[in-house]
């Protein structure tokens, strides 16, 4: 896959996962959580929106050897992610697999949330 594919790839997956931890379904299950995990719930979320922003933002040719070192990582990351938010019931789930994706992106763009 091109530097450019995987930069889109990558982009369209955090858009598509902000959008679903905006959703309704899942934010009424966060409300069921812990406090703690509430938290952590809130981390993720500012994590996706701050990961979307910098990868937006972020030059191909600053990140394009980092993006090709990272090829399979982002493409497993990004089908794992997408079958975690099937079931936006599945908040602990969720938090682990979009956490673990934002980490992935974490070694493409500096990320501090």
């Amino acid at each position: 896959m091109s530097p450019s594919d995987l930069k889109s790839m990558t982009l369209s997956q955090l858009r598509e996962t902000r959008s679903a931890l905006s959703k309704y379904e899942y934010l009424l299950e966060v409300e069921k959580l812990s406090p703690e995990k509430r938290a952590e719930a809130a981390l993720v979320s500012d994590s996706v929106q701050m990961a979307f922003l910098k990868m937006r933002n972020a030059e191909l040719a600053e990140i394009r050897d980092k993006l090709i070192q990272n090829e399979k990582e982002l493409e497993s990351g990004t089908k794992s992610v997408k079958i975690a938010l099937e079931d936006l019931k599945k908040v602990e789930n969720i938090l682990s697999v979009v956490g673990s994706f934002v980490g992935i992106v974490g070694k493409i763009i500096p990320l501090v949330v």
